[in-house]
């Protein structure tokens, strides 16, 4: 696929198949790329791009013809050397391809997700997940949904389960500062669209220390 468009500089083109990386502000997903790159992964094929400012973008999709094993991606995402143990999480926001993509990205490192799409079920599936003897090790919520925002979700949460991290994503125009964390009874703010290096680190911040064997503490 060949444009004729405004083109990237090197920076921008080792970061395009970030998920949530967009350069159109409020007005870009930033999901365009990365879900096309994750279907070339499941597809273990790879995804070529070559761009220069002003010139245009060329992408190749490159498919494998015969069975056998998967070629090394090309693009190293960022976050692998992060370790995180295996974890219950709970996503919560009211974009389906927000939450898609969030779901992808955690399942691929080995994680076991669970979506909803607003703060009323999110505080349902925490109640039953919680009945069942099997609640989320944390909760990751966007700041601006309707009815509920991920501010009210986090005070719920934190009042009938204290011990349950929750990490809140603020999007685009609701600026927060990372210090106001314990004020919104949250233990860690991300600004969107986070790396997947950002999201790793964010979560292993809020788990406790891992242990010598690789589980928390």
């Amino acid at each position: 696929m060949i444009d004729t468009g405004t083109g990237m500089n090197e920076g921008l083109r080792q970061r395009c198949l970030e998920p949530f990386f967009t350069t159109k502000g409020a007005e870009g997903s930033g999901l365009g790329l990365s879900v096309a790159y994750g279907t070339m992964q499941r597809h273990h094929g790879e995804i070529e791009v070559e761009s220069e400012e002003g010139q245009g973008t060329t992408i190749r999709l490159a498919f494998p013809i015969l069975p056998g094993q998967p070629r090394e991606s090309p693009t190293e995402l960022g976050g692998s050397d992060v370790v995180l143990p295996r974890l219950r999480i709970l996503c919560v926001d009211d974009d389906p391809a927000v939450r898609a993509v969030l779901a992808e990205i955690l399942a691929q490192s080995g994680q076991e997700v669970e979506s909803r799409g607003s703060g009323a079920e999110a505080l349902a599936a925490l109640l039953g997940a919680k009945a069942e003897g099997r609640g989320f090790d944390l909760v990751i919520t966007d700041l601006g949904m309707p009815h509920m925002d991920g501010k009210e979700l986090a005070r719920r949460i934190k009042s009938s389960s204290p011990g349950t991290p929750v990490i809140l994503l603020s999007g685009w125009g609701n600026f927060l500062e990372p210090n106001q964390e314990s004020d919104l009874e949250v233990d860690c703010v991300l600004s969107k669209p986070p790396t997947i290096a950002g999201l790793r680190q964010a979560i292993r911040k809020v788990l406790p220390p891992l242990d010598p064997a690789g589980g928390t503490a």
